[in-house]
């Protein structure tokens, strides 16, 4: 029991880190005026999975929530403060993503636990507003270096990013059995532990890689990924040797802005930021991120494995206790300013409907004159092409050296019409 105890605090620790956020009320706005630039609503349900009874709930504060539920729908663009007792007292949560459970336990996700919500504030963040009335793709590309982040890379990291330039150059298109293509290193290993110059990349001449995506629901996510050839994976004591690495590494970040209309004009600005890694994305408010100035914030990646994290430190994926560990160390090394030039090429990535058949349009497009908008397109079994499946070579002798990841056009924040992680 004491070491159950144990494991649901680490979770519970965890969970707090990517649900729970401390954010300054200068930052958030509880004016119901605000209503008009989203028609959404926060939805309080009677049971799980956001089924049973709904009620919902505007921008605006709510001394006295009379329902008792059990699962909350939040919209990207809110953050709601909840409260455990009448007139915002007892026990504060505050929330920047739905909770499918109050309580809920899960492998690499974590524990969450809401005793109960009786009253509540909804907000709505205040940023710098942008008019797209009249967007084309320059200003499309405008945008996406004025809000590129700095990234730190982890101190003493050697496994560092690189460009399509490097990629093509030291990794072969090879078809698969099915005519598919993926990306094999042209240097060979001798075993999985093998180090290999490629796995260094070349980090002083990378590039990063930004998709605008216009997704349903009045968003527009602005995603930067970058390539680094080589993912290190981790040390398993229960084992005595690394695991998990693979060659090939895609790694991203997602700002996601709403789109409002005001005095007949368009507008945007950003709201949430989301920090994939592993099989979770932490969810932050806009005004709770690390900034540079007032639109390029500051993320970290973690060493060896290179996912994105809002803030230095030891962020654990996956704690079972004194039995097994594994962490994603960030720390505040080289510092990466993507909105400099020659550090960004940008693209316009349409979503697949839901209801598709097949990719049809979707894909992605350069919008300054990249040469490498064809990378990222669903055609990855045309032989003159430069789509691919797979960035990596196939897993040999796994866990010890895994597959490569599917490029940034698989993953759901660029091929869903909803998602947003």
């Amino acid at each position: 029991m004491n070491k159950l105890l144990k494991i649901l605090s680490a979770f519970t620790v965890f969970m707090c880190a990517v649900t729970v956020f401390c954010i300054g009320a200068s930052a958030l706005s509880f004016d119901t005026a605000l209503q008009q630039q989203s028609d959404k609503t926060v939805s309080l349900c009677s049971k799980k999975d956001y089924e049973g009874e709904i009620k919902d709930f505007g921008i605006g504060e709510y001394p006295e929530v009379d329902f008792r539920s059990k699962s909350i729908l939040i919209p990207e663009e809110y953050t709601v403060f909840a409260y455990s007792e009448e007139n915002f007292k007892g026990t504060e949560y505050i929330l920047n993503q739905s909770q499918s459970a109050y309580l809920r336990f899960d492998f690499g996700v974590g524990l969450t636990f809401i005793k109960g919500i009786k009253s509540m504030k909804i907000g709505i963040i205040e940023s710098e507003e942008i008019d797209i009335t009249d967007v084309d793709d320059a200003q499309k590309n405008k945008i996406m270096i004025d809000y590129a982040p700095r990234i730190f890379m982890a101190e003493g990291e050697v496994y560092g990013a690189a460009s399509m330039d490097f990629v093509y150059e030291n990794f072969d298109r090879v078809a698969d059995d099915n005519g598919a293509y993926r990306l094999v290193m042209k240097d060979k290993m001798d075993h999985p532990w093998q180090i290999i110059d490629l796995f260094y990349g070349d980090h002083e001449n990378s590039e990063a890689y930004a998709f605008w995506i216009e997704k349903e629901g009045g968003y527009v996510d602005i995603t930067y990924f970058q390539y680094c050839p080589f993912d290190s994976g981790k040390y398993i004591w229960l084992i005595g040797c690394m695991a998990g690495a693979h060659a090939g590494d895609w790694e991203h970040f997602t700002i996601r802005f709403i789109t409002y209309e005001k005095d007949g004009r368009e507008y945007m600005r950003p709201v949430k930021a989301a920090f994939p890694a592993h099989t979770f994305a932490m969810i932050e408010s806009w005004e709770d991120l690390e900034m540079y100035d007032d639109v390029h914030c500051q993320i970290y990646c973690a060493a060896g494995s290179h996912g994105m994290y809002p803030h230095v430190g030891d962020h654990a994926y996956l704690d079972l206790g004194p039995i097994f560990r594994l962490v994603d160390s960030c720390s505040k090394g080289e510092p990466w300013d993507l909105w400099e030039e020659g550090k960004l090429e940008t693209f316009e990535h349409i979503a697949i409907p839901e209801d598709a058949e097949d990719y049809g349009d979707a894909g992605s497009r350069a919008l300054a004159g990249s040469e490498w908008a064809d990378c990222f397109s669903y055609d990855v079994t045309d032989p003159d092409g430069l789509a691919v499946h797979y960035w990596g070579n196939e897993s040999w002798v796994p866990p010890f050296f895994n597959g490569g990841p599917t490029g940034p056009q698989f993953k759901t924040e660029l091929y869903s019409p909803k998602a947003f992680k």
